[in-house]
């Protein structure tokens, strides 16, 4: 299922393909530029000293990569993985890249953490990343979690350091064999070689 590529992703001409890569590519420079923007306001307003700023995304996407793949619909690192920047004020380490994992679902009690606000009565399903920033070559998570649906197809990911292992099981049929990659991100890290 994983590289099912679809009727109409198939029958883009060439021309088609590299107008909207472009594009994607034009979107993230504007992106960058109103964070730009955003980040001088703060300062020029003189709220960067109290603001907490995150920049994410929900997903990746696929720019015509892994045989003719497009969009976000995949276990690959190029739709799992979304950016993150998290800026904080004073922050010690500021400009630093933090090696662990962190999952989408952690944002909300990150917030809730570096924001000084009592934890929710009802149970949060992620994990405070905030040591993470103040340390960002602590160890931390071994590995992160995902799932997406496609093609027929139940996606479950685990995602560690080296290896990237994905079990598609059939929507329909109960008792169907479930499919398996796995991948050697040092050897192989593109994911090419299941």
């Amino acid at each position: 299922p994983a590289f099912q590529i679809r009727k109409d992703d198939a029958s883009h001409a060439e021309r088609q393909k590299k107008l909207a890569i472009a594009s994607y590519h034009a979107m993230v420079m504007m992106t960058d530029s109103y964070v730009g923007q955003l980040l001088d306001a703060l300062e020029l307003l003189e709220l960067d000293d109290s603001t907490i700023v995150v920049f994410t995304s929900d997903h990746g996407f696929h720019l015509n990569d892994h045989g003719g793949l497009w969009r976000k619909s995949t276990q690959f690192e190029e739709s799992t993985r979304v950016p993150l920047i998290v800026r904080l004020p004073h922050a010690r380490f500021a400009g630093q890249i933090a090696g662990g994992f962190v999952e989408l679902v952690d944002l909300y009690p990150t917030l809730v953490d570096l924001a000084g606000l009592p934890i929710p009565a009802h149970a949060l399903e992620g994990t405070s990343f905030r040591p993470l920033l103040e340390d960002p070559g602590r160890d931390w998570k071994s590995a992160a979690l995902s799932e997406y649906q496609r093609e027929g197809y139940h996606g479950r990911t685990l995602r560690e350091k080296r290896y990237r292992y994905t079990e598609w099981t059939p929507l329909r049929r109960a008792n169907g064999e479930a499919k398996r990659e796995l991948y050697d991100l040092k050897e192989d890290p593109f994911e090419y070689n299941n």
